[in-house]
């Protein structure tokens, strides 16, 4: 006899809930929109945009990652982001060359973050500058360089 009273009481708190507009619904997942990563295997400043798919290596060379961002796919309710890219540890070393005809022999600095100022189109090196993003770059174990942005 319990046992029925209990699942009238139950029925009846569904009931008067589902009749005050509190109801028990999944919410649909939303997936998070997605920009296209490239590489640039020759990045020629912080200003470039247009990937280059390959490189005649001589000495140095700058490794662009270029995100799709701009008016039509503007980056809203980005805070961060974080690249890893794997690189032969055997033949290359993720540093920069001196400056050339610079006064001092210091190498330059590894990581540029870009500059674009065009619609839609975030500039990194800007917020670095200013104080808005706080960003990091290492090496993660051998052959893996790490770079991150915090907004």
């Amino acid at each position: 006899m319990i046992w029925l009273d209990r699942r009238k009481i139950i029925l009846a708190i569904l009931v008067l809930l589902e009749v005050t507009g509190i109801s028990f619904a999944v919410l649909p997942a939303h997936a998070a929109t997605s920009w296209p990563v490239l590489l640039d295997a020759s990045s020629t400043s912080t200003s470039d945009a247009n990937p280059q798919t390959s490189n005649a290596v001589v000495n140095t060379f700058n490794l662009g990652v270029i995100v799709e961002a701009n008016s039509t796919t503007p980056l809203n309710g980005v805070f961060g982001w974080q690249f890893g890219i794997i690189y032969d540890n055997t033949t290359v070393l993720p540093q920069r060359d001196p400056v050339a005809f610079g006064a001092s022999d210091n190498a330059g600095p590894t990581v540029n973050f870009g500059s674009q100022t065009g619609t839609g189109n975030p500039n990194w090196a800007a917020k670095v500058v200013s104080g808005q993003a706080f960003v990091l770059s290492g090496l993660i174990d051998s052959g893996i360089a790490i770079i991150t942005m915090r907004l």
